[in-house]
């Protein structure tokens, strides 16, 4: 179902979703770069990340949909406090799978309104599967974070 501010949390979802990419490819800022490289910055901002995943994973009303569609469209935000690269190796798959699922959540309402079926379906299967593989992989970079400092 299509609500009011759907445009709004598109809109919003795809424009930070652009400005981290571009942001991660051409621009640096020396002072978040700073606070990025201190130890306990990363850990409290991960916990954050942490924090936030687990309110998005808690979906449970209808009402609580609405949050999880603006949750979903400040992903980009959310990610780039904790790191503003994409890193290399299974950090870069982790951003990629990060951010894909963000971008597969602001394709929804584009999704219900084709009213078919198979289509949501479809979407639904592949965007809570990039979900769980987000947390699985996530969880395997907690361990070797935490058992690397």
């Amino acid at each position: 179902m299509r609500t009011p501010g759907d445009r709004t949390i598109q809109a919003l979802g795809c424009g930070l979703l652009v400005a981290y990419v571009v942001q991660a490819l051409a621009i640096e800022w020396p002072w978040l770069v700073q606070q990025q490289a201190d130890d306990m910055y990363k850990v409290v901002t991960g916990f954050g990340l942490a924090i936030y995943l687990h309110a998005q994973w808690s979906v449970r009303k209808h009402r609580s949909l609405a949050r999880h569609k603006l949750g979903g469209a400040l992903a980009p935000l959310v990610l780039y406090l904790h790191a503003s690269r994409f890193g290399y190796g299974y950090l870069m798959l982790l951003a990629v799978i990060y951010l894909g699922t963000a971008l597969g959540g602001l394709l929804h309402a584009p999704v219900v309104q084709t009213r078919k079926r198979w289509l949501f379906t479809t979407w639904f299967v592949g965007h809570v599967a990039t979900s769980v593989i987000l947390v699985v992989v996530g969880g395997y970079h907690v361990v070797i974070a935490l058992a690397y400092e």
